[in-house]
């Protein structure tokens, strides 16, 4: 919570014993970091918060990050009403496209956060990166 991470390896520990799934929700965890490694980096998905009321914001909407290839595609579908081309469906989905005008109000915002972690003599550089990437969001995975 406020950017201070959870016992991350505790519940992946119990994750892997109980076979779960593991999500982690990283709203107000933006630009930060745990045990060397940036929040995004956790579990098999980890979502961020993009609301008003975050320190990084576009009015509203979010960021599911991830490593893992199948569900990235699926979120991927999922963003765009589960469509798979122009007229097939492959799962349920909803309409979780970002807009111009909000991707302007983060891209402000990331500027904003920038300048006020270099103030604060933080490390932060323009990109809103610290320590290094987190995992790109979901509609941006690439694998090398």
């Amino acid at each position: 919570m406020w950017g201070f991470p959870c016992a991350v390896e505790r519940l992946a520990e119990i994750a892997r014993r109980r076979g779960l799934k593991l999500l982690f929700d990283a709203a107000h965890a933006f630009g930060c970091s745990h045990g060397g490694r940036m929040i995004g980096n956790f579990g098999d998905a980890e979502v961020f918060s993009f609301h008003a009321t975050k320190i990084v914001n576009t009015f509203e909407g979010g960021a599911v990050t991830t490593n893992n290839d199948a569900l990235a595609a699926k979120i991927r579908l999922m963003k765009s009403f589960g469509f798979q081309g122009y007229d097939r469906v492959d799962c349920l989905g909803i309409n979780g496209k970002m807009s111009e005008v909000c991707a302007a109000m983060g891209v402000t915002s990331l500027e904003s956060m920038s300048s006020s972690w270099r103030q604060a003599g933080g490390t932060m550089p323009p990109t809103g990166r610290t320590a290094g990437p987190p995992r790109a969001p979901a509609d941006r995975v690439r694998r090398p």
